[in-house]
Parts: structure tokens; sequence; C-alpha cells
């Protein structure tokens, strides 16, 4: 994905706390959302929003 996105220390706390087999699917789809919304930073607020979308689905 794209270098210039940075993650605050919030957000990777919460990634960390997915399950190890499912971090790299996670990270991948919250950077793209990112990007999509134009974020050059990734917050907790993201990655809870990307978190709450998936809940439920699969």
């Amino acid at each position: 994905m794209d270098m210039d996105l940075t993650w605050t220390k919030e957000a990777e706390e919460l990634i960390n706390r997915a399950p190890v087999f499912v971090r790299p699917m996670a990270r991948r789809k919250i950077e793209k959302m990112a990007q999509e919304k134009g974020f050059k930073t990734i917050g907790a607020n993201l990655v809870n929003e990307v978190r709450a979308g998936s809940m439920g689905k699969g």
C-alpha cells in the first residue's frame, strides 16, 4: 500500500489486538479505505469504522 500513510499509536494498538492471521488483511483494508478518503494518517476512528463495517460479514 501507500508508504505515505502513517498509523497513530492508538491505531497500531487496535490492529495488534486482532488475531495474527487477520492482521495483514485488516491492515490492507484499512489502508485502502484511508486512501479512498484521502487520509494521510490512520487513526483509531478509522480502524474502528472498518472493524464495525466488517462485523457480521463472512
